[in-house]
């Protein structure tokens, strides 16, 4: 009688996000398709900062956003990802590549990711492009305002809703500095109480200014809730106890889908861009990089595309 065959087990690729990319359908789409084992962690903002900033170790995959990276980058945490490891890198959009969808339109403020994607094969970062990438650019929108047009009565088209008083006691702001404090310039500037440089890198006093309206705001009761993840935008839209705030796409198809009727504003002002990425642990090595590169890969595929674009 023969020893029995002892086979070492694949160990599963770590990925850690948001709620709107950690997502079970997605995760299992790609095990699926790549044949390996995914374990996904879906996680607050915050956390998601933290986890990804301090426990490289503790993730192969980082499913973020361009607006850490000035974190991220110096803090050597991910390493540079090889564009030539990546198949459909030359159809990634110009948007992220050079800021522009097309020749002559506006650059973003901010942390467009064009500011932040180009490193060189050590992972510091470059003036221009280069064949080495911090992340890999995936799944971006533009958000604004959510709000029931049942209780707000009329139209939101300006983000100086969000401070008007009608509505004071039911609204909520995203409870994520880097997001939250823009929405919050938006509606200031709105109203014509401040005008910002760039709303993505405001000076001391711009910040000053901001926070000193945004406390008198609160000490008036103008504020229900400050909320961190997806599922507690949706509960509060849900259950009635605000009726505009900031908000994400797919919590907007979220609430709607509970029969609560919910509409995402398109503000004349124009709205917040963001853009994630898929970033690879500096600590994977070996199978567990090869697993990251096919994950990555997966994702510039068209599946995950088309998934999250039916969030809206």
């Amino acid at each position: 009688i023969g020893f029995p065959n002892i086979v070492q087990a694949a160990e599963p690729l770590r990925t850690i996000g948001l709620g709107v990319s950690i997502i079970n359908e997605i995760q299992g789409r790609a095990s699926k398709d790549t044949g390996m084992k995914i374990s996904g962690q879906a996680l607050g903002y915050g956390a998601l900062f933290g986890k990804t900033l301090n426990q490289n170790d503790q993730f192969d995959v980082s499913e973020c956003y361009f607006d850490m990276f000035d974190a991220m980058i110096p803090s050597g945490v991910f390493q540079p990802i090889d564009t030539k490891r990546i198949s459909n890198w030359d159809n990634v959009s110009n948007l992220t590549k050079t800021g522009m969808l097309t020749p002559g339109s506006q650059i973003g403020d901010g942390d467009a990711p064009f500011r932040q994607l180009w490193v060189d094969k050590n992972g510091k970062r470059t003036k221009g492009p280069s064949r080495w990438i911090s992340a890999v650019p995936t799944i971006h929108n533009a958000d604004s305002l959510g709000y029931n047009p049942d209780d707000t009565g009329r139209k939101i088209e300006s983000w100086a809703e969000l401070f008007s008083p009608d509505f004071k006691g039911r609204v909520a702001l995203i409870n994520v500095p880097q997001v939250g404090v823009m929405d919050a310039a938006m509606g200031m500037e709105a109203l014509g109480l401040a005008k910002f440089g760039d709303k993505g890198d405001m000076t001391r006093a711009e910040i000053d200014l901001l926070m000193d309206f945004l406390i008198v705001k609160k000490k008036e009761g103008h504020f229900r809730a400050f909320w961190q993840t997806f599922g507690q935008s949706v509960n509060l839209m849900v259950s009635g106890e605000v009726v505009i705030q900031s908000m994400w796409s797919p919590a907007v198809t979220a609430v709607n889908a509970e029969g609560v009727p919910c509409i995402y504003a398109s503000p004349k002002e124009g709205m917040r861009g963001w853009h994630g990425a898929k970033a690879i642990s500096a600590k994977a090595t070996g199978k567990a990089l090869d697993q990251a590169y096919e994950y990555v890969n997966w994702w510039l595929d068209g599946w995950a595309g088309a998934f999250v674009a039916r969030q809206g």
